[in-house]
């Protein structure tokens, strides 16, 4: 009788297969605004959001952690 533990490699796949970004179209009370963002690990994300066309009106920078 042999045993064959995968989960190590059932994970990998999962994780694989996760998106790496994410686009966002937003409405903000300084006018619409566009989102870019990159997760840079298993459940954090990096975000970056400016309004358009004026990014003058509002930029921002986030880190989101989703569970």
């Amino acid at each position: 009788e042999a045993a064959l533990d995968v989960t190590k490699l059932v994970d990998q796949l999962a994780e694989a297969k996760r998106p790496r970004q994410a686009v966002g179209i937003w409405q903000t009370t300084d006018g619409p605004a566009l989102s870019y963002g990159y997760f840079i690990a298993k459940n954090k994300k990096l975000t970056i959001m400016a309004t358009i066309p004026d990014t003058k009106k509002h930029v921002a920078v986030g880190l989101e952690i989703t569970f």
